[in-house]
């Protein structure tokens, strides 16, 4: 068409990720990098917004990569938070190694650093806000519109967060979908059974109490990474989170292109990274539902790899991967307590309160008891 036409120009795609069998071809909204023998080259492509789901104006880049490295280095140099990072972008090379995705989640009080946890990952890819405008999600969500944007973010990772009032229904199926790897099996209105699409994506969640339902078996925590602390100590000076928070809101998006370029590089030497990681895991435990967890954690030290060399060579101070997987293993894994039955069902108790308080329960409203005496409503319930 002419130079100065109203018509945007290029290739157009119904959503992210891999679009070769090869992989040699990633999207990332509009964004689309090549493989050539020249190196990675970043196009303009179309995105067909067919979920309803703006990622295009979500998965993009602004500002300086400099400048976001200059602010997040304080804060990444956390084991906890350096292994978000590792694992945010390892969902974008699962298709290469061939492995699964999982479901990652931090469970602790509120301000610990949770959600600037999982925005300081999101900013390596796109826009790290959770007011709507960014890649994060609110976790007061349906099943349908989980599935929905798991089906937009295809070999990306999906940010929810605050879960503490997640749905029940969607809290028994969130440990499964994402490793499942398709969507749930839904029936047509007029007979039979709709397609069933691949999903490919780490599903990250905070919250402050238990995020996988305590309805589901075993097979669904076993398919999880869930952490029981703050990822990060709490600062004297509140402001300084303040402050990188507003900074990486003009900054991100710049890592993407940097982390594929290095899965181009060093795409013969992956999957053996891979095996001998998931095999060092493995001989730590003899519980088999450990051993499985072990991939999970070694996809995050095989990105880990890539990401450090992406890191330093934007100034940030290198660290081992393999020392940042062990710390990890060693506390969500190795040396994970199972909690007693009497502790999940109070904390089931408890999470029934905070989602149907409204509903459920009167508060603060006085009345008498059988001594005439002024009491609150929410003295009885809760």
């Amino acid at each position: 068409g002419k130079k100065d036409s109203a018509f945007k120009h290029g290739v157009v795609y119904d959503c992210s990720g891999w679009k070769d069998e090869a992989c040699t071809i990633f999207v990332s909204g509009a964004r689309v990098f090549r493989e050539t023998k020249n190196g990675i080259v970043e196009e303009i492509g179309i995105y067909n917004n067919v979920e309803g789901i703006p990622i295009d104006k979500k998965l993009k880049t602004i500002g300086d990569a400099q400048v976001w490295a200059n602010t997040v280095k304080e804060f990444i140099r956390y084991p906890a938070v350096r292994f978000a990072c590792y694992k945010a972008m390892d969902t974008t090379m699962l298709k290469v190694i061939r492995a699964k995705p999982c479901t990652v989640g931090f469970m602790e009080r509120s301000s610990t650093g949770k959600t600037f946890t999982t925005q300081l990952a999101a900013s390596q890819i796109g826009n790290p806000m959770d007011n709507g405008q960014g890649i994060i999600i609110n976790g007061d969500i349906s099943v349908t519109a989980l599935v929905g944007n798991l089906r937009a973010y295809p070999d990306h990772p999906v940010f929810v967060d605050e879960s503490t009032a997640m749905r029940e229904e969607v809290k028994r199926i969130i440990g499964y979908i994402a490793t499942n790897c398709q969507e749930p099996s839904r029936g047509k209105q007029t007979g039979g059974v709709r397609e069933q699409k691949p999903l490919m994506s780490n599903v990250f969640l905070t919250s402050e109490n238990e995020i996988l339902s305590d309805r589901v078996n075993d097979g669904a925590n076993a398919r999880a990474i869930i952490s029981r602390h703050a990822p990060m100590p709490k600062y004297e000076n509140p402001q300084l989170i303040m402050e990188a928070k507003d900074t990486i809101s003009q900054n991100y998006g710049h890592i993407l292109k940097l982390f594929l370029e290095k899965v181009f590089i060093y795409r013969p030497m992956l999957v053996d990274w891979f095996k001998a990681s998931t095999k060092r895991l493995q001989d730590t435990v003899q519980d088999s539902r450990a051993k499985r967890q072990a991939e999970y954690y070694a996809t995050a030290e095989v990105a880990g790899k890539l990401l450090e060399m992406v890191y330093a060579d934007l100034g940030i101070e290198k660290m081992n991967p393999e020392d940042i997987i062990n710390t990890v293993w060693s506390e969500c894994v190795v040396n994970s307590e199972e909690r007693p039955l009497h502790i999940k069902a109070l904390e089931f108790a408890y999470n029934f309160y905070l989602q149907n308080a409204n509903s459920h329960f009167f508060k603060d409203e006085i009345v008498k008891n059988s001594d005439n005496d002024n009491i609150t409503k929410s003295d009885i319930y809760g």
